[in-house]
């Protein structure tokens, strides 16, 4: 299935490259590779580049201030029982 032609020819039309999309994924990988390789100053065919290699970054801030929450909770527990005892013992 050569669909780099396919490809190219309907690079205007969005819905028919989401259809060919779903419908064989691999050979549309693959395919697609020549066609970027025959445009590759095509904004639509930069935007399926990004879609099919797109990779998560891990959030590096987010677990720090995952973490920092977390002990700061821990603190507050800890002042939390510390000062029902205190206050336990004053009651007695």
């Amino acid at each position: 299935m050569d669909n780099s032609n396919s490809i190219i020819e309907n690079i205007g039309n969005p819905h028919e490259l989401e259809r060919m999309f779903r419908s064989n994924p691999e050979a549309f990988k693959k395919s697609f590779a020549a066609a970027w390789a025959q445009h590759p100053d095509s904004q639509v065919l930069a935007v399926w580049y990004e879609r099919l290699h797109f990779q998560e970054r891990p959030d590096t801030q987010r677990a720090a201030w995952f973490q920092q929450d977390l002990l700061f909770m821990g603190i507050l527990a800890l002042l939390a029982g510390i000062s029902t005892r205190v206050i336990m013992y004053f009651v007695e």
